[in-house]
């Protein structure tokens, strides 16, 4: 489909200097033409490492999606009638380009692989420990896996959402108890 590859380095283009001016980055373009709705996916990062609680917010979200909803239309850029949908990459993202895995060196990784690995693994988890030439580097439970990135049908970032629980659980509990604590203080 090379217009939809067209249209998608077009609407890069157009999106990256406003994602810029708010400090966002383009993470991907999709353009997905349809007969009756196509649907144009524009999804942003936050520019730099982002902590807990400093994504993208709803306001950017609102004024990316306004300017290019306006400069699309002014300049008939699709041929077909669409909806338009501006997002984060989410706690879980895809990873489809070489940038997307260097970007997350170090996070732990879900590969759905075309073939098999040399273990008869069909889906690889690990951590991202890096790209060499068209290779991902993944440490899994077998040792490090290298894999080329036409061997990649779909690879994600996995959130260890136990973990993140546990931590929160256990920052709960010690809240908890600090206050009981100051109001048995408070009561003598």
């Amino acid at each position: 489909m090379p217009e939809a590859n067209t249209l998608q380095d077009r609407i890069s283009a157009i999106v990256e200097p406003i994602a810029d001016e708010l400090g966002l980055v383009v993470h991907d373009v999709e353009v997905h033409p349809s007969a009756q709705l196509g649907k144009v996916v524009v999804v942003l990062d936050r520019r730099g490492v982002v902590e807990p609680g400093n994504g993208i917010t709803i306001s950017e979200i609102t004024s990316v999606t306004r300017q290019l909803g306006d400069i699309l239309d002014a300049e008939d850029l699709l041929s077909f009638a669409y909806r338009l949908e501006v997002t984060s990459p989410g706690i879980e993202r895809e990873l489809k380009r070489p940038k997307h895995f260097a970007d997350n060196i170090g996070e732990n990784v879900k590969l759905v692989l075309r073939r098999a690995t040399a273990d008869g693994d069909r889906v690889l988890r690990g951590v991202l420990q890096g790209t060499e030439g068209d290779e991902v580097v993944v440490q899994s439970a077998n040792g490090d896996v290298r894999v080329p990135f036409d061997a990649i049908k779909k690879a994600r970032t996995i959130y260890d959402f136990d973990s993140a629980g546990k931590k929160s659980r256990g920052a709960r509990k010690a809240r908890v108890k600090s206050q009981t604590a100051e109001k048995a203080n408070d009561a003598r």
